[in-house]
This record gives structure tokens, sequence and C-alpha cells, in this order.
């Protein structure tokens, strides 16, 4: 609607120039032809009308003093000519309708219009260019008439003069702003149309990189603005759509690789039975107790694969409910303290001035963030003693959970990528270790509750795992 009000106003706004330029040109050019030809052909009009009247009157005194043969006489039509040319009139002496005197050549058709209206007032009629008014006189005694044949001042062009300039004058105007109109329309409307279509037909082949630039006014500009949006969006759905296939590249690679190798291994021990390898009862039940292990350990990996994808598709629920943090932190402690037990770990709670002691989680899927850090921490711990401490403080937004072990460490390098799916310090992957998923699973439920993990590691020295989540300000009752 703006760019179709525009172009209308656009128009309108030229009609009324082009009209306001044409109304100036009428006056102008009406005062002018006033001032330099209507008074002076007016002035010389009343002059000629005065001395018109004049020789009207003498003429009508004589043609009633004399007869037809006294009139027909060559040296009175002389005078009565002399007379007439003063005023640059002629005369027709008429009887029984046929000319016996004339000053002037006249045809059989224009005498018989001249018969015709003498019968008129103020009668006129055009004799070649020039335009005559008709006087009879009827004279005594005869049939015969005396007509006086006086010209008429055209002033026709004070009226078609001034009309045909401002007609012109118009239509010169109104051209003018049409041109410029339609190179504004051109510049604003149809070259940044044909950039769209040039955009559209970039984007339809898959070109996502070139920019539009937003051009044009109303509509225009916000469809420019609209499908540069859109291009932008199709550009990060591509790369997101490429980043997805290639993650499920890798991932189905990468949980290829690692199940082919416990699946080798059952099939390896079930042969060894089938083919008598395991000769004895003692080896045969050895042989299926390793089996039964791999396949416990691929359906830990299947698991955490559904796991992993189902967060990773934003399909696994959450509820979140208010949670105080430090008794959370102690029965996570309480439920593994058998496990702590039987690998000799030590363990601590230590808390800095925390004043606001809940946050909002979902304590199962939370708890299985605590549970793989730890299965992590006791994997790769070969300290004769070893230690596991949870540390809590409180920052200015949030809660801070670190959880420090004592075991082999790692290098600053891996430490920035020890949550990314299947990423293992051991060059070798052995595939014994898990799935490779378990603090990539951490980081997807730890984002979900608005919050970050990240780990600080020194090789032979031990790795802490560190996470935030947003604190509640108000301070309830323990769970």
């Amino acid at each position: 609607m703006k760019l179709t009000k525009q172009i209308f106003q656009y128009q309108l706004f030229s009609v009324i120039i082009a009209l306001s330029i044409g109304a100036i040109v009428y006056s102008v050019t009406m005062s002018i032809l006033t001032h330099f030809l209507v008074k002076p052909v007016s002035s010389g009009m009343i002059t000629q009308s005065v001395q018109r009247q004049q020789l009207l009157n003498e003429l009508a005194i004589q043609l009633d003093q004399h007869s037809l043969e006294a009139i027909n006489n060559v040296m009175f039509l002389d005078a009565v000519t002399s007379n007439l040319r003063q005023v640059d009139g002629e005369y027709v002496l008429l009887q029984f309708g046929a000319p016996i005197a004339s000053s002037i050549e006249l045809s059989r058709s224009e005498l018989n219009t001249v018969e015709r209206l003498m019968k008129r007032d103020d009668a006129s009629f055009k004799l070649g260019k020039q335009k005559y008014t008709l006087d009879s006189f009827q004279i005594a005694k005869s049939q015969a008439t005396f007509v006086m044949l006086l010209p008429v001042e055209d002033v026709s062009i004070v009226t078609w003069l001034p009309i045909t300039l401002t007609l012109l004058s118009f239509l010169l105007v109104y051209l003018l702003i049409s041109s410029w109109i339609a190179r504004t329309v051109s510049r604003e409307i149809v070259k940044p149309i044909e950039q769209l279509r040039q955009s559209a037909l970039q984007i339809s082949e898959g070109q996502l990189d070139s920019i539009i630039v937003e051009e044009g006014t109303g509509e225009l500009l916000e469809l420019c603005r609209a499908l540069e949006q859109m291009r932008v969006k199709l550009k990060e759905s591509v790369y997101l759509q490429q980043k997805f296939d290639d993650n499920r590249s890798f991932l189905i690679s990468s949980i290829s690789h690692d199940l082919r190798t416990p699946v080798t291994s059952i099939k390896g021990y079930i042969e060894g039975i089938i083919d008598g390898v395991a000769n004895t009862e003692e080896k045969q039940k050895q042989y299926l107790l390793t089996a039964h292990r791999k396949t416990e350990l691929m359906n830990s990996m299947i698991d955490d694969l559904l796991l992993f994808s189902k967060l990773d598709m934003k399909q696994l629920p959450f509820h979140l409910r208010e949670i105080n943090v430090i008794a959370y932190i102690e029965d996570c402690m309480t439920e593994h303290e058998t496990l702590f037990q039987e690998r000799g770990v030590k363990t601590s709670l230590q808390l800095e001035q925390i004043n606001v002691r809940t946050v909002q989680i979902d304590p199962e899927r939370f708890m299985r963030v605590l549970q793989n850090i730890i299965d992590n921490a006791l994997l790769y711990n070969d300290k004769e003693q070893p230690c596991i401490d949870f540390m809590l403080r409180e920052t200015y937004s949030s809660i801070v959970l670190e959880i420090k072990d004592n075991g082999n460490g790692m290098k600053e390098d891996d430490a920035q990528h020890i949550f990314d799916r299947f990423y293992r310090t051991d060059p070798a992957r052995k595939v014994e270790s898990g799935s490779g998923l378990g603090l990539a699973i951490a980081k997807q439920i730890v984002e979900a509750h608005h919050g970050f993990i990240w780990a600080k590691s020194k090789l032979g020295i031990g790795t802490s795992i560190f996470i935030s989540l947003p604190k509640q300000r108000k301070v309830k009752k323990d769970d």
C-alpha cells in the first residue's frame, strides 16, 4: 500500500504542477495579448467604428437624395469607393439580384450569399481570408440595393493563442515530470525488483552467500529485508543440516567402530566354545562370562547412544524443581558409598560460604551427570589412594560444583575436548573404557539446565570438572 500510495502521489503531484504551470502561462499570455494587441485593436476598432458610422450616415443621405442613374455614375461611384477605402470597405450595387456596379469581384455563389444575408441584422460572411459585415440601403424609386462590405477585425488570436500555449505548457511540464517519475520508479522500484529476481534465482540454485541489498522504499524495502532474513535463515539451516549430516555420519562411523570390537570378541569366545577350544568347564565359564561382559558393554553403549540422540534432538523431557544442592550432593555421595569403599576411594564435601542453597534441576537427569563424571574419575585413576572431592561455592548469579580427582590427568588440549562425543585421550581408542559419550551426555544435560560445564586438568596430577548452575535467589526449605 505504501508503494502504491507513493506512485499515486507522484502522479497527482505531476498533474497539479502541470495545471499550475498551465494557469500561469495562460495568465501571462492573456496579459501580454491584452496589453499589446487587444487594447490597440480595440482602440482602432472604436476609431474605425466612428468613421464607419459617419460614412454610413453620409452615404445614407446621398443615396436617399439621388436616383439610380445618378448613383450609377462613374464619378459618384469613385467618390464612394474613395470614402470606403478609408475604412477598407467595398460595395456592390444590385438590381433585381444582379450586380450593376461593384468595387470587388464576386462569384455567383457569393452574390447569392450577399443577397440572402441582406435580410438579416448584423449579417457577415467571409470572402477569401477577410470577414465582412453587410450594410444595405434601398435606393428610392428603383429595385436597386446598395450593399456596403465593411471588414471585421480578426481578434481570434486572443482566444486560441493562450489556450494553445496553455495546453503545450501543460503537456510539456507533465511529460517532464512523468519522465522524472519514471526515472525515480526505475531507480527505486524496477531496479531493486530486478536485483531481487536475480537474488531469488541465486537462492533457488543454492547460492546463499550473496547479500540482498536493502534498496527501494515502502513495501519494497520491507520485502528486501524479509528476503535477506530468509536468505540468512536458509544459510543457517543449510549449515545446520550439513553439520547434522556430518555429525550423523561421524556418529554412525564411530559407533560402528566401537561396536565392532565387542561383537568380534563375543563371536570369538562363542566360536571358541563351539570349536572346543574351551575344553574344560572352567574355561567355558570364563569364555561365557567374558562374552556376557562384552554384551553388557554393548548394551551400555547402545543406551548411551539412544540417550545422546534424544538429548541432541531436544526430545528428552526435563522436569525441573527446586532442590537443595547440598543435600542433593550428600545423597549422591551416599548412593555411591559402597562403590567408593570397594575401590578404596576417599571422598569429601567442601562448602565455601553457600548462602543460596537451592537450584532448579531434574534430580534424575542430573544424577546421570554426576554418575558419568564419577565413572570417568574412577576409570582413569591408577593411584593407590584414589580421591574424589566435591566442592560447592557461590558466585553472584550461580552455584558452582567442582568434582576433583587425583587421577591420571591429561594435557590442556585434551581437557578442551573431553566433552566432545567419542573423544578419548587414548589414541588407541580402547572400547573397554566405555561408549565415549558419557561426558558428552553430561554436557547436554547441564546445558538443558541453562548451566555450563568445563574441565581443568594437569597430566599426572588430576582433573577437575566444573558445573555452574543458575541459583535461586529465594531460600527454601531443604527437600
